[in-house]
This record gives C-alpha cells, sequence and structure tokens, in this order.
C-alpha cells in the first residue's frame, strides 16, 4: 500500500468524524428545541463547527 493509499483513508476518516460531529451537535439543538433534551453547550455552536467539509 502506497503513501497516496494511505493519506486518502486518513483524509476519509476525517471527513467521517467531522460529518459525525455536525450531526451529533444539530441533533441535540433539535432535540432541545423539539422539547426532548437538554440545552447544548455553549461551546456547540452550529456555527462554531467547520463548514468546509
Amino acid at each position: 500500500m502506497s503513501i497516496e493509499h494511505i493519506a486518502v483513508i486518513v483524509l476519509a476518516v476525517e471527513v467521517v468524524v467531522m460529518v459525525s460531529a455536525r450531526t451529533g451537535i444539530e441533533r441535540r439543538h433539535w432535540a432541545h428545541a423539539k422539547g426532548r433534551g437538554p440545552a447544548p453547550h455553549p461551546r456547540e455552536d452550529l456555527t462554531f463547527v467547520p463548514a468546509a467539509l
């Protein structure tokens, strides 16, 4: 396996982690807005997550 293959795999894993984090934060906001969950942490602002996926 060449270094390029490893770099592509690492990049794909990073994108999956970023999308998972964004989805988790959005789900917490949605649940709170519908009255089903606790308030999000102050640091969990939807604009804080990197927008350049």
